[in-house]
């Protein structure tokens, strides 16, 4: 186990090649040791879990029984398939649904819907780059939470289904989406982000920062009339952010649980300087679920070319079944 500032790199090797004298290959790092204890002690405990359930092979999976957790200890993160209550399923055709849309990466479809469906989803349907479900808040959360695939978790607020004419009726749609005024205060904080996903729209409205502009009037005029205040707007870390997607046969308004940063960012690797090129942590985990792994099952792993220890660390998680979204 080689430790460093930068990156974390695990592999087995033999006592014969213990002594790193001579061997380029096994050469003591140069790098500054972390700034801080507390770097270390994470850096201490990830490889802990990691070498606890990384040992020979990647492809091959183990053969040993999954072993149930000792009772009165609850599991640490969502099981490899958790059927919907009834409570969640008796809600179908009423207003506690709600719509969701959660995007990962192109190819990962499939395995996100498998774990949207464990995770309680209902009407689960693929779509490009993502997977769409209705569900409670409660089930929006379990997504946000143990989605391993996940990129992004939207709540589909208002949904165009004919091509918008202009701004003015881009307006009405965000003024109608939801009761601003009884759900925002002044103190909320505001976010639009607006995307093209074709060019076939109207001429007003293929300036995304115009048209994010006339979301955020239409919210904040709708509190200034009910209540004479306004929230204001927060592009580093604001309380609530809409996103609005343009297409040619019309548009859709979410609010984006997961907030500016992806869900890929899991939270283990704050205030440390990771290469550019690093894996994607949603990726390395959508890969390990391609590959057939499960959260809760028991495998050996072995990746000789770690890096930064991503396919390590996200194996660790799955097998320990720990959530992805626990940390962040």
């Amino acid at each position: 186990v080689r430790l460093s500032s930068g990156s974390l790199s695990c592999g087995i090797m033999s006592r014969a090649h213990s002594d790193p004298v001579g061997r380029p290959g096994f050469a003591r790092s140069r790098r500054s040791r972390p700034q801080s204890a507390l770097h270390l002690a994470v850096f201490a405990a990830a490889i802990a879990l990691a070498s606890g359930v990384c040992c020979l092979a990647f492809a091959a999976r183990g053969s040993a029984p999954r072993r149930a957790p000792p009772r009165g200890k609850a599991q640490t993160g969502p099981p490899s398939k958790w059927k919907a209550p009834d409570e969640e399923a008796q809600l179908l055709g009423s207003d506690l649904l709600r719509n969701f849309f959660v995007g990962c990466s192109k190819g990962f479809e499939e395995v996100l819907a498998e774990e949207v469906e464990a995770l309680g989803g209902l009407e689960v349907k693929k779509a490009h780059r993502g997977v769409s479900f209705r569900g409670s808040p409660r089930v929006g959360c379990r997504v946000l939470i143990g989605a391993r695939s996940a990129v992004a978790l939207d709540e589909q607020l208002a949904v165009a289904d004919s091509p918008l004419g202009g701004q003015e009726d881009l307006y009405c749609l965000a003024r109608d989406a939801l009761p601003w005024a009884d759900i925002m205060s002044p103190q909320d904080t505001l976010c639009v982000h607006a995307s093209l996903a074709t060019r076939d729209v109207a001429v007003d409205l293929r300036h995304t920062h115009f048209s994010s502009l006339q979301v955020c009037k239409a919210v904040t005029d709708t509190c200034r009339e009910a209540t004479g205040e306004r929230p204001s707007v927060d592009l580093v870390k604001p309380g609530w952010m809409l996103q609005l997607v343009l297409h040619k046969d019309g548009a859709v308004l979410s609010r984006r649980w997961s907030g500016l940063q992806g869900l890929h960012r899991r939270g283990y690797r704050r205030n440390m300087k990771i290469h550019k090129a690093a894996l994607r942590e949603s990726t390395a985990a959508g890969l390990l679920l391609l590959a057939g792994l499960r959260p809760g099952q028991t495998f050996s792993f072995l990746d000789p070319m770690c890096g930064s220890g991503t396919m390590v660390l996200e194996a660790a998680m799955l097998a320990a079944n720990v959530g992805p979204g626990l940390v962040r």
